[in-house]
């Protein structure tokens, strides 16, 4: 006992260290998950922007790219042919560039005999058309006019080197085709001067040219994009190369314009202008003042004009803010640290929204979804123990339970083989002559044979539900006829006690789908209970009747006794096998706490139930609940329970 007590409170100080231990667990996995949730959300953000500037980069590049083939040279021969030019250079374009289809149209407007004229020309196509010129590029027309013959000759100055401009949505790539007596050919010149000086530089005065001879403006070339083009295949392919294949199943990807409002391509159909209003990153990827726009006035001036941002030193024909760093700016002050220029109304910008609402939320669902998946194991873990201490607390009990149950049955079986033993024996060695004592004794071996009888059927019934082996033959049934032959085999045992036996079974009551050996063993049971603890009321009432038990209709068996009672806290615990109650123990009357046990049993097995009444000096009532057969015609008999089941094995 001393040992059993000291493995318990260890084990309980065992389970106890492991509870607090988990709890510190708990407590290092939150915060463990927290600084992983931040981690994850600054990986996030700089892998989206990382995409960002990539995909930035990369569709400037690409729209820059006719740059290299279509800039006209620091200066056209006098009489060079404009068509001709762009003719060739057309044809260098199909044949050296990644993207053909990217170009749409090729423009340009120069001074003929007859006036300023435009002529368009589809890549496709073979030859210029001539065209009135377009109301969005009036302002070069105006240019062209103004300045062809101003004094000095001095041409418009791009600071780049070239313009760009939106015409009804169309990125337009802007050249002023310049004549110099003193240039050389077109022909002579690179697509891309090695050096990288804008054209600003390269129209400063050459060291060969007489003084008072500037370059003049000769015209102006455009290059339109394709925007169907841009839009169904070139945004898709740089979205796929810089966000991954399964971007769709991250992000919601558009490109859009906030004046006027418009959606120039978005990842999904059903992408709304209105779903982008807050978005988790967003990028300029055209810009008419980013990509070099914007026009010097010359003498006279145009008004209004653009003018582009001062150009830094260092600067080449291709670098601008956030395009790709200069040569010497330091590496603290690459474009990847410097703030991002406020976008213009009309500007491309690339928005990025996560699936999931947004960035924060994403990285919160990831959070609470760690969060979930190691809480729940360290929950697990504690029902473990839990359960553990359950389990041995249960295994305890029921050692000792079976202990005592191994005892009372020792006493049970030991009492009347041993009452068996010497009456037989006085019976075979003759010691016996009068009939009335042989009566007598065999009497007494009649009962005691029963007594073992019964006791042997207990743990061979209880054995057999416990093992899922025990069958019932349900057959309707009449409970007078039970209860008659259940009494009949006590009423010896009720008449030498001087009991006050009462039976009350009701006029025309229903039979019941059952048994008849199991019901007539549950009722057995509780006679033999009220002779061992009820002795001294000496008053059993037994009754059978029907009654509505919700929507159906039973036959409840009654058996009531006058006996001390049940206390309220064994009437729990009255149905589990091998219990038996405070008062059962100080009455030292012998059992094995398995009567009741079957009687519960047996009665589930029906689809019935019992229950228990007692009150401490008042006696105690037990009833069986058993479903009623209402007659559906002549000969048979229908069963109003909602399930019987057969067979059954233990809890």
């Amino acid at each position: 006992m001393l040992l059993s007590r000291f493995g318990s409170k260890w084990l309980v100080v065992a389970c106890c260290a492991l509870l607090v231990l988990l709890a510190l667990a708990a407590v290092a996995q939150y915060r463990w998950i927290n600084r992983v949730s931040e981690a994850d959300r600054r990986q996030r953000h700089e892998l989206l922007e990382t995409a960002l500037r990539g995909f930035r980069n990369e569709f400037d590049a690409i729209l820059r790219e006719p740059i290299r083939i279509y800039r006209p040279t620091p200066g056209l021969r006098p009489g060079t042919a404009v068509e001709p030019y762009l003719s060739q250079r057309i044809r260098q374009w199909q044949s050296e560039s990644g993207h053909p289809q990217l170009l749409d149209e090729v423009c340009f407007g120069v001074e003929a005999a007859d006036g300023i004229i435009f002529k368009h020309r589809r890549v496709g196509d073979g030859q210029f058309v001539v065209e009135a010129w377009p109301d969005e590029l009036a302002q070069y027309r105006t240019i062209l006019e103004k300045r062809l013959r101003l004094p000095g000759g001095e041409p418009p100055l791009f600071p780049r080197g070239h313009a760009w401009e939106l015409v009804d949505g169309r990125p337009v790539l802007i050249f002023p085709l310049v004549e110099d007596s003193h240039g050389r050919d077109a022909r002579d010149e690179p697509p891309v001067r090695p050096d990288g000086r804008s054209l600003l530089r390269s129209l400063a005065p050459h060291p060969a040219r007489p003084p008072g001879r500037a370059p003049e403006l000769k015209g102006w070339c455009f290059l339109e994009f394709d925007p169907g083009y841009v839009r169904q295949h070139l945004l898709p392919d740089l979205i796929e190369r810089h966000f991954g294949p399964g971007w769709p199943d991250n992000y919601q990807l558009a490109v859009i314009t906030s004046a006027p409002p418009r959606i120039i391509y978005r990842s999904n159909a059903a992408l709304a202008a209105d779903a982008l209003s807050s978005v988790d990153a967003r990028t300029v990827i055209f810009s008419r003042q980013a990509q070099g726009s914007g026009i010097e006035p010359g003498p006279g001036g145009m008004g209004p004009e653009r003018r582009p941002p001062p150009p830094r030193p260092g600067d080449g024909p291709d670098q601008r803010r956030g395009f790709g760093p200069p040569p010497n700016l330091p590496p603290d002050r690459r474009p990847e640290q410097l703030p991002e220029r406020r976008p213009e109304p009309d500007d491309w910008q690339l928005v990025v929204k996560y699936n999931s609402g947004s960035l924060d939320a994403a990285v919160d669902q990831a959070r609470w979804r760690n969060l979930a998946l190691s809480f729940g194991v360290l929950l697990i873990l504690a029902g473990s123990i839990a359960m553990l201490m359950l389990a041995t607390q249960r295994a305890r009990r029921l050692a000792r339970q079976q202990m005592e149950f191994v005892a009372g049955v020792s006493h049970e079986l030991r009492t009347p083989l041993a009452v068996i033993q010497s009456t037989s024996y006085n019976l075979a060695k003759g010691m016996i002559g009068d009939a009335r004592r042989v009566q007598q004794y065999g009497e007494v071996i009649q009962q005691e044979a029963r007594r073992l009888i019964n006791q042997v059927e207990q743990m061979l019934g209880f054995a057999g539900i416990q093992s899922g082996r025990q069958h019932y033959d349900l057959q309707p049934t009449r409970v007078a006829e039970i209860i008659e032959r259940a009494l009949a085999e006590y009423a010896a045992d009720f008449a030498a006690g001087g009991w006050q036996v009462e039976c009350e079974v009701e006029a025309d009551l229903p039979q019941v789908r059952a048994d008849a050996q199991a019901l007539e063993s549950a009722i057995r049971n509780l006679l033999e209970n009220a002779l061992k603890y009820a002795a001294q009321g000496r008053r059993l009432i037994i009754s059978a009747s029907a009654a509505k038990n919700g929507g159906r209709r039973e036959v409840q068996i009654a058996v009531a006794d006058r006996g001390p009672g049940i206390d309220a806290a064994d009437l729990p615990h009255v149905f589990e096998p091998f219990y038996r109650g405070r008062k059962a123990w100080d009455s030292a009357v012998p059992g094995t706490g398995l009567g009741l046990s079957l009687v519960e049993r047996h009665v589930r097995a029906h689809g019935g139930r019992v229950t228990v009444e007692a009150s401490p000096g008042q006696g105690t009532t037990f009833t069986l609940h058993l479903p009623a057969l209402e007659p559906a015609g002549r000969g048979q008999m229908t069963d109003t329970s909602d399930e019987i089941q057969s067979p059954v094995g233990g809890r």
